[in-house]
């Protein structure tokens, strides 16, 4: 059941951003805001940031920061993280991201994660991906949100 929903929601962004795709450029920084939810049961909603840095035609490493509410535990959470993209298609990209987290009761662990955006206008993206949160207690988180790009 959680592995369609993560399915679900992927797909949801890339069929909204791919309808509405305009040329854009992935290299540079950027920043966000998301809601989803958690394998606790309940709901998150944060901001992030990032920079990607273009390494080859189409492929973008860089550093990327977040901050969200875990609303059902209480808690926030904080992660950094690096983040390689391959842009798939036009104006569709597909990402990983591994890096390390805190939870606000100190709690810390490391992340891997992965999913996919779209360009919207030159300026905006959405995107939606999946991460698994570990500190010895295992979190999913499914996210989904937009960006722009600076």
């Amino acid at each position: 059941m959680r592995s369609n929903l993560a399915v679900t929601v992927l797909c949801a962004g890339l069929g909204l951003g791919a309808a509405a795709a305009q040329a854009g450029d992935w290299a540079g920084p950027y920043a966000g805001a998301f809601a989803g939810w958690i394998s606790t049961g309940g709901g998150v909603a944060g901001a992030q940031a990032g920079y990607a840095f273009e390494v080859g035609d189409g492929i973008y490493v860089g550093p990327e920061v977040d901050a969200f509410y875990i609303a059902n535990m209480g808690e926030a959470a904080g992660s950094a993280a690096v983040r390689l993209a391959v842009e798939l298609v036009d104006d569709v990209l597909v990402y990983g991201r591994v890096g390390g987290f805190a939870l606000t009761n100190g709690d810390i662990g490391w992340l891997v994660g992965g999913g996919a955006a779209a360009q919207v206008s030159e300026s905006v993206s959405v995107f939606a991906g999946v991460d698994r949160y570990d500190c010895g207690c295992v979190y999913t988180v499914i996210r989904g949100g937009a960006q722009i790009h600076f």
